[in-house]
């Protein structure tokens, strides 16, 4: 790949952003700290990658003295949990198992994908849905 090539994909990448939506999850997670509501973040390979940096930025990132942190985790990180899980039950509810026991009504689930088709993905979105997460 040229660089010209590089330069002009972050170009279109960027004019491509909604700002207004961008600020608006961002005065989510924001306020999730304040309602003590949790985020859990979930992705499959290099989105699992981005997943657990995101859970840095929102715990160390986004942290200011006198505020409350952001309670959030990567749900990839704990690597012997999710294979438990996936070896007893599947890989496509590895992730349910795990919002079953840890998120309650309000928190907050970030899924980052680059298909959106990932069955494990759908269908940790699709309980966070019904279990009135946002």
């Amino acid at each position: 790949m040229r660089v010209e090539d590089f330069v002009e994909g972050a170009r279109i990448g960027v004019e491509a952003v909604d700002v207004a939506a961008t600020r608006a999850v961002a005065q989510l997670l924001a306020d999730s700290a304040e309602r003590d509501a949790r985020v859990f973040i979930i992705g499959n390979g290099g989105s699992a990658a981005m997943a657990s940096h995101f859970h840095n930025d929102l715990i160390k990132g986004a942290a200011a003295e006198g505020k409350k942190p952001i309670r959030a985790a990567c749900l990839m990180d704990n690597v012997p949990l999710l294979t438990a899980w996936s070896n007893d039950d599947a890989w496509e509810v590895a992730l349910v198992r795990e919002l079953e026991a840890l998120a309650t009504p309000g928190d907050i689930l970030v899924v980052i994908s680059t298909s959106g088709k990932s069955p494990n993905l759908v269908n940790a979105a699709r309980w966070a849905a019904e279990h009135d997460l946002t």
